[in-house]
C-alpha cells in the first residue's frame, strides 16, 4: 500500500505515523489516549493488527476527536480485510472533522480496494481540493487512472513515474 496514505508510510504501510497534526492537549483523557496510541502504533509497526486496532479504538473512546487514531485504525482494518469497517471508520472520521485531507484520501483508498473506483477518484479529488500539494492523493488518483488505462495522452508520460 506504498499508493495510500492510511498514515503508514513503510513498504506495504506498515508503519503508523506518530501523533504529528494533533495541538497540544493538557487533558489527562487526551494524555490517556496519547498514551494508548502509542501502544497501538507499536503493535501495528510489529504487524499485530489485531492489537492495534484493538488499542486505536481505545484511544478513539478516551478521546473521541483524535483523528490520527482513525485514519491508523482505518489502515489496521484494511490490513486485516475488513475493508466494510474500514470505511464505516473513514466516514465517522469525517464527520468530526470534515475538511481533513488525509480522511479523503485513506477512504478512497478503501474504496478503491473495494472496487469503487469512481467513488474512490471522488474522494481523492476531495484531498486534492482540501490540500493542494498532497501528493499521496495524486498518486493514488493516477494509480486508479492508470490501471483502467483512462489516462489521457498528455498524461501518459507521467504515468510512468507510477
Amino acid at each position: 500500500m506504498a499508493k495510500q496514505d492510511r498514515k503508514v508510510k513503510k513498504g506495504k504501510n506498515s508503519r503508523p505515523a506518530a501523533c504529528v497534526s494533533l495541538p497540544l492537549h493538557n487533558s489527562e483523557a487526551y494524555q490517556q489516549a496519547r498514551c494508548v496510541f502509542q501502544d497501538a502504533v507499536d503493535h501495528h509497526q510489529r504487524g499485530e493488527y489485531f492489537q492495534a486496532a484493538s488499542s486505536y479504538r481505545r484511544a478513539i473512546s478516551l478521546y473521541p476527536s483524535y483523528i490520527e487514531a482513525y485514519l491508523n485504525l482505518v489502515a489496521a482494518l484494511a490490513f486485516m480485510g475488513k475493508l466494510s469497517e474500514a470505511l464505516r471508520v473513514c466516514d465517522l472520521a469525517a464527520s468530526i472533522v470534515p475538511a481533513h485531507a488525509s480522511i479523503y484520501n485513506n477512504r478512497g483508498n478503501v474504496l478503491r480496494d473495494l472496487g469503487r473506483h469512481e467513488e474512490a477518484l471522488a474522494d481523492f479529488d476531495r484531498a486534492i481540493l482540501l490540500n493542494p500539494n498532497y501528493s499521496d492523493a495524486y498518486l493514488n488518483r493516477g494509480i486508479i487512472l492508470h490501471d483502467r488505462d483512462i489516462l489521457s495522452p498528455m498524461n501518459r508520460g507521467a504515468s510512468k513515474c507510477l
